[in-house]
C-alpha cells in the first residue's frame, strides 16, 4: 500500500551532508535522495542576527528565484505591486552581475536558455509558477519552508479579470498562510508552519543579500544568539 509521504518524514536525513543522505522513497518519484527544504537551529538563528541588522539573507542559490525575491524586495516589503512591475525589476535584478554564475551567465540568461525563448505571456507564466512554488509550504517538496521559518511568504491577489498583484509578505508571527486568488492552491498535507524568527522589526528591514547569512553571522554559543525563537 502506498502510503502519501510528506516532507517531516525524511527531514532528519535531509539535515546530513548530501554524500551522507540516503535515498528515500518518495511518493511516486521512486527513490530519491531527499532535498533539504528546511533551515536548521543554527542557520535560523544566523538569519535571526542578520534581520536584526537590517539584512534579509535569501535563503536561496544565486539563480532566478532569488532574484525574484530580490526584486520584490525593491519594490517594497508588505505591499501588492501589479505583475508587470514584478517582472520590469525581476528582468532587471537578473541581469545584474549579482546574479552572474561562475560561468559569466546571468540568471534571466541561465532562464532563457532553460526555458528557450519566451515572450511576454510566457515569462509571466514562469514568474507566476516560480511564486506558486514558493506558496508551497507543506507536503513533499515545500519549496518556501526556509521563507517561512523566517516569516515570510508570497501573496498573489487579483483574477484573471483583473490586474494581477504579488506581495512579499514579511514580520508574520504564528501561521505562515499565503494568499492566492488567482491559482487553484495545490493540495495541503500537514499543518501550515509557524515562524521561527520573531526577534526583528521589519519595518527596519531594509536591504538583501545573496551571502549565506551562517557565514556572515557565524553561529556561537554566546546567549545573543539564543534570543531567535525557534518552533522545531
Amino acid at each position: 500500500m502506498l502510503i502519501k509521504d510528506t516532507y517531516t518524514n525524511f527531514k532528519n536525513e535531509a539535515e546530513r551532508p548530501l554524500r551522507l543522505r540516503g535515498k528515500t522513497v518518495i511518493g511516486r518519484d521512486g527513490d530519491v535522495i531527499p532535498r533539504r527544504h528546511h533551515l536548521n537551529y543554527k542557520v535560523l538563528c544566523s538569519h535571526s542576527e542578520a534581520l536584526r541588522d537590517g539584512i534579509l539573507c535569501i535563503p536561496y542559490r544565486k539563480g532566478v528565484r532569488s532574484a525574484l525575491l530580490a526584486a520584490l524586495f525593491d519594490l517594497g516589503l508588505n505591499l501588492s505591486h501589479p505583475v508587470q512591475k514584478v517582472i520590469d525589476l525581476f528582468k532587471e535584478v537578473a541581469s545584474s552581475n549579482s546574479f552572474r554564475n561562475i560561468k559569466g551567465q546571468t540568471a534571466l540568461h541561465v532562464l532563457f536558455l532553460r526555458s528557450g525563448k519566451m515572450d511576454h505571456k510566457a515569462l509571466e507564466g514562469k514568474i507566476m509558477a516560480e511564486i506558486c512554488e514558493l506558496q508551497r509550504l507543506t507536503g513533499m517538496h515545500p519549496y518556501g519552508l526556509k521563507l517561512a521559518q523566517m516569516g515570510f511568504c508570497v501573496d498573489i491577489y487579483g483574477d484573471r479579470s483583473q490586474e494581477i498583484r504579488v506581495q512579499f509578505r514579511g514580520g508574520i508571527r504564528g501561521e505562515v498562510v499565503p494568499v492566492n486568488q488567482v491559482r487553484k492552491s495545490y493540495k495541503k498535507n500537514g499543518n501550515a508552519p509557524v515562524s521561527s524568527i520573531t526577534d526583528y522589526d521589519i519595518n527596519k528591514v531594509n536591504r538583501w543579500t545573496i551571502e549565506k547569512a551562517h557565514k556572515m553571522y557565524p553561529f556561537s554559543e554566546e546567549p545573543s544568539y539564543y534570543e531567535c525563537s525557534y518552533n522545531a
